[in-house]
């Protein structure tokens, strides 16, 4: 009776090894077809409910873009204006000295003779004077030339006038300066400039003390 018990024993032992080696084997070799196609997918939903339950997120691998364009950019041209150019202003037309134009050294006198030669001739006189001319020896102006009588006091103008030549060719020349109310010269330094067109041809100065 007891081999008989044994003998049981053994055979449903030899049964049991039997029927396990297959799942013995799929273990040691792996999965194939639609069992191993599950099982990665209960694996994958393994892991992910892990990565979850862990606080972790799969992100998919970014792919690639392309880097930055590395062309600075360029400011916009600056704005140019053409700032027209400045009118050009003829330069006033000047009056050409005729050859061979003469005007001496100014005299300073009280009067003059009837040939218009200076009578109590000075550079200073008293306060109280009226009226002072001034006389110059001159050559070669044409009659119908145009001269400038510029008279000045103490550095400012006292009359400028613009005078047609109607004498001889050459001679003695008289002109003076006053007041036409008559009154006292002033005092101070008295100047006379003449010119023709813009050419200074003579000048000279007095003086009037208190």
């Amino acid at each position: 009776m007891k081999v008989q018990k044994y003998q049981l024993v053994a055979l449903f032992l030899a049964f049991a090894i039997l029927f396990s080696l297959p799942a013995l084997a799929c273990s040691i070799s792996g999965f194939s077809g639609e069992d191993k196609n599950a099982h990665e997918t209960r694996m994958a939903e393994d892991i992910s409910a892990t990565l979850t339950a862990d606080g972790l997120t799969r992100v998919a691998q970014a792919s690639p873009t392309s880097p930055p364009s590395s062309t600075p950019t360029q400011p916009p041209p600056p704005t140019i204006t053409f700032t027209p150019n400045p009118t050009r202003t003829e330069a006033p037309s000047r009056t050409a000295t005729p050859t061979g134009v003469w005007m001496g050294e100014i005299t300073f006198a009280r009067d003059v003779t009837e040939d218009n030669q200076p009578i109590e001739s000075a550079a200073v006189f008293k306060k109280g004077i009226k009226r002072v001319y001034a006389i110059f020896p001159y050559s070669g102006i044409q009659e119908g030339t145009k001269y400038t009588l510029y008279w000045t006091v103490n550095g400012k103008e006292f009359v400028s006038a613009v005078k047609t030549w109607k004498w001889d060719s050459s001679g003695t020349y008289s002109t003076s300066t006053f007041y036409t109310n008559n009154s006292d010269l002033d005092v101070g330094t008295w100047k006379l400039a003449i010119f023709i067109g813009n050419k200074l041809m003579t000048s000279g100065t007095f003086k009037i003390i208190p």
